[in-house]
């Protein structure tokens, strides 16, 4: 279900495009960032919204990707839509650097692995984490991994610094997220 949901979030926001940062609509919406550090272009990162449920964080079914773009300036852009709950749900990396035609490779947070869960509200610029991420050798061809490892630290003031650069008159509206990490109720199954 989540899958059907990001391909139609890749399909109605145009594929790769980010964000465009003066449509915002600061009443409803607010814009998510994570920095981005990967050794491989053309890496995407997806989070939808969600809630606790059975003592995990279960993604909402049909609701589009809050984030699906690659990268502008070092950072992953996505916009929020009102009060929400969010959790990160993958990392993609697409070898044609194209979302629509598939992945090359994708690193799901599911079964035993925890994932980073936040809550935004409107207005505001919300600076989650940073992600770094390492895809190693190819072994067998696309899709073929030797390892991909990840790790989120944060840099608030990497962070703060891109916000007064892309948004010097919305310096106000930056906070950082209180992120949680939590179990998925996905299963790996789609």
């Amino acid at each position: 279900m989540r899958l059907l949901a990001s391909i139609m979030a890749i399909g109605l926001s145009g594929g790769t495009q980010a964000p465009n940062l003066d449509r915002i609509d600061w009443s409803k919406n607010s814009l998510l960032l994570i920095g981005a550090h990967a050794n491989v272009e053309n890496v995407a990162i997806y989070a939808f919204p969600g809630k606790m449920k059975g003592g995990a964080f279960d993604f909402h079914g049909f609701i589009p990707a809050r984030m699906n773009s690659q990268p502008v300036d070092g950072y992953f852009l996505g916009v929020s839509k009102g009060e929400e709950t969010i959790g990160l749900s993958s990392v993609a990396w697409y070898a044609t650097g194209n979302l629509v035609q598939g992945a090359s490779y994708e690193l799901r947070f599911c079964r035993d692995r925890t994932i980073p869960v936040f809550r935004v509200e409107p207005g505001q610029i919300v600076y989650v984490t940073d992600l770094y991420l390492h895809a190693g050798s190819a072994q067998g061809g696309p899709g073929k991994w030797r390892d991909f490892r990840w790790v989120f630290r944060p840099d608030v003031d990497a962070a703060k610094a891109w916000v007064e650069k892309h948004r010097p008159g919305d310096i106000s509206r930056f906070v950082v997220a209180d992120v949680s990490e939590m179990p998925s109720s996905d299963k790996c199954k789609d």
